[in-house]
Order: structure tokens, then C-alpha cells, then sequence
């Protein structure tokens, strides 16, 4: 199977996608053909992979790097059987409108949360769960709030006097 991951970016940069991508491209490289498209900050390839890297040069005009971006998924996803999508969304989707091929979307949180905590700067009111389950908790309990965001009802839980501990992985 032929496959191309699209990227953001890819080492040397730093970031989660730069180290999930290489993974996810090594493991599917073991029994497909892999090509990764991503931004970087020059065509420099010296990476000793068992895949194909293709680089979009990140620092041009960001209209001129978006077409550049979408004619190379067009050229290189017409050869492929499904398109992963890591990064580059919006470039691999109108690309994809032209070539129609099968798609996989990674979503991570960080720009919708990104997105969302730019535009709410101010500690949220607690969740209608927490609002609601906080009178079956006996005071001076203790909590652990997994996956707490930005700690919303990790505050509101301590507001009420119950040792909150917050965990956000």
C-alpha cells in the first residue's frame, strides 16, 4: 500500500507531531511504501529513514507555501492508496477534493484548545458533572481530576474545600 502522511512538522523540528510522525511512518514503512510531506525550514534531507520525506520550504509567503502545499498532495497522493493526515488539513483536504482518496485524520487537542483558551483567558465555570456531583463528596475528601483541561472543575472542587489533585497528560 502506497501511503502518505502530511505534516507540519518533522525533524529537526521540536514538537509532538516531529515525534509521533517519524514513529507512525517507521512502523507503516515495515510493510508499505511511506512518504511524508512536511513544512521545514529547509529541503535538507539527511535523515537515514526507510521512507521518502518530501519538504515544503515553511518561511515563504504563506499563500504561495499553501498552493505549493496543495499541488504536491495532488502529485504525491495520486500515487498513493490513503492520505494520513497529520498536519497541512485544510491543504490536504482541498487536495483531496481533486484526487478523492481515502483519508485518515489525526485531530490533537492543541489547536482547538489553542483556539478556544485564547479567546477565554479567564478560569471557566465547572461543568454541570462537577456542579451536580460535588454534593455526593464529603468535604476535606480527596480527588483526582483526570484529564482536567485547564482546571476548571479542579478549582471548583477546591472552592468547596476537597483536597483536588489535577492531572492533565
Amino acid at each position: 500500500m502506497n501511503i502518505l502522511i502530511t505534516t507540519g512538522i518533522y525533524p529537526p523540528d521540536v514538537g509532538g507531531p516531529a515525534r509521533f510522525v517519524p514513529l507512525i511512518a517507521d512502523k507503516l514503512s515495515i510493510k508499505n511504501n511511506v512518504n511524508v510531506l512536511t513544512l521545514s525550514e529547509n529541503l535538507d534531507s539527511t535523515e537515514k529513514v526507510n521512507y521518502k520525506v518530501t519538504r515544503i520550504i515553511r518561511k515563504q509567503n504563506k499563500f504561495i507555501r499553501f498552493l505549493k502545499s496543495i499541488l504536491l498532495i495532488i502529485k504525491v497522493g495520486k500515487g498513493s492508496d490513503i492520505i494520513f493526515i497529520n498536519g497541512l488539513w485544510f491543504e490536504a483536504y482541498i487536495a483531496n477534493l481533486f484526487i478523492r482518496k481515502n483519508t485518515i485524520r489525526k485531530i490533537v487537542g492543541d489547536p482547538v484548545w489553542e483556539k478556544y483558551y485564547s479567546q477565554n483567558s479567564k478560569p471557566f465555570n465547572p461543568s454541570s458533572f462537577a456542579q451536580d456531583i460535588v454534593k455526593n463528596i464529603n468535604k476535606k475528601s480527596e480527588l483526582i481530576d483526570i484529564g482536567c483541561g485547564n482546571g476548571r472543575d479542579s478549582l471548583f472542587f477546591s472552592s468547596q474545600k476537597i483536597y483536588t489533585v489535577g492531572l492533565d497528560p
